[in-house]
């Protein structure tokens, strides 16, 4: 059977959103997944699924595989590992489907936390104060610390980790460097940054061959974990400034396809670069609801069309009821205040409870009273 388009890591909310939203448009969708154990995979929506893990860069013969049997016109990758599988073998993968990405080491820059701060910094974007050279003997180390205040983050920079550690005193940074140092290959220590006290925001673009067909810009309400996480409760905002210089990293990559670029806001307005995403969002399922089906100009794209530039709504809210318990749980329990809900920004919410796709919605809600329940308080703890 042939597909329109396959979409990877189904199991996440922005890949079902993704999938979702195409198959609603009439595509002949198929949905990779890499577990069956998640509420998307009993979408009634997504008809086509299939168990298929983006294991290894080596992998790339049973992907290639499934390209000859379902013959899509596009593929859509969704997380870094996938990205990164697809653009380390687009020589052959090329010959089989289509999708948008910009160069092999432009991704790479953007997956390692190391090289985009450099680059960053290259172009006078505004960055946390970080230590690159963590390979150094822990005494040079502890030295250099000096330079910053505890907490201190470290940010991993291989392919396959996610997240960030916070550190509160020298042990603690120590403890995770000695254990990078038994560790073999390629892999690469974490960089040391500042942290950097500030609302969340975050930059989204749909480009082609460096130039920019549409971006939005959104705010985040409240994200988990309370440290500096997903959104769980977003809303879409219209930032000059923000766009001014997401524009700027993205044109200067000439890039290709989509990417996420998250800043913190401080309170004195400086918009201070955390990471580059080159793939879709977490929040995916907001733009939607502003008035941009960007997944849709995604696969138009990528067969060559035409797509416009278009307009969005700010001051749309959108709110991961499930996600959004842990928040609420850790917010109360650390005796903080919830984040309020500024009137003046937000005109509508939203939120993920679908009548359309209600077995999905019905397992997420379990989904979620498990996680809050059993997953543990503040894992990225600071001391206050």
């Amino acid at each position: 059977m042939k597909f329109d388009v396959i979409v990877t890591d189904c199991e996440t909310k922005h890949g079902y959103e993704i999938a979702k939203s195409l198959a609603e448009r009439g595509l002949k969708v198929k949905a990779h997944f890499n577990k069956k154990l998640t509420p998307f995979y009993f979408s009634r929506i997504l008809r086509h699924k299939v168990c298929f893990q983006f294991k290894a860069v080596i992998d790339v013969d049973r992907l290639v595989g499934q390209l000859e049997k379902d013959q899509p016109d596009v593929l859509i990758p969704v997380s870094n590992k996938s990205v990164y599988l697809v653009s380390e073998n687009r020589e052959i993968l090329t010959t089989k489907t289509r999708f948008l990405l910009p160069e092999k080491e432009k991704v790479r820059l953007a997956q390692n936390k190391r090289k985009t701060f450099k680059y960053a910094e290259s172009i006078n974007i505004l960055c946390p104060k970080t230590i690159y050279d963590t390979s150094d003997d822990l005494s040079k180390i502890s030295e250099r610390l000096s330079e910053l205040s505890f907490p201190v983050v470290l940010k991993f920079v291989n392919v396959g980790e996610t997240g960030v550690k916070y550190c509160n005193s020298l042990k603690e940074v120590e403890e995770i460097l000695t254990g990078y140092g038994y560790k073999e290959g390629n892999i690469q220590p974490p960089v040391i940054q500042e942290y950097i006290l500030g609302h969340g925001v975050g930059y989204y673009g749909l480009y082609k061959n460096g130039e920019c067909i549409y971006d939005y810009t959104h705010r985040r309400i409240h994200e988990y974990p309370v440290t500096g996480g997903s959104s769980t409760f977003a809303v879409s905002t219209n930032n000059k400034e923000l766009k001014k210089i997401g524009r700027k990293i993205l044109t200067s990559l000439e890039w290709n396809g989509v990417a996420m670029i998250e800043f913190k806001e401080t309170a004195e307005g400086e918009l201070v670069l955390m990471e580059i995403n080159p793939k879709f969002w977490g929040s995916y399922a907001l733009s939607e609801k502003i008035g941009l089906s960007i997944a849709w100009d995604y696969y138009n794209l990528a067969k060559g069309k035409k797509v416009e530039t278009k307009e969005y709504k700010s001051g749309i809210a959108y709110k991961w009821i499930f996600n959004d318990w842990l928040y609420q749980r850790d917010t109360l329990l650390s005796k903080k205040n919830i984040a309020k809900i500024d009137g003046d920004i937000v005109k509508v919410i939203h939120n993920d409870i679908s009548q359309k796709d209600i077995i999905v919605t019905f397992l997420k809600s379990i989904d979620g009273f498990v996680r809050l329940i059993t997953k543990k308080i503040n894992p990225h703890s600071i001391s206050s």
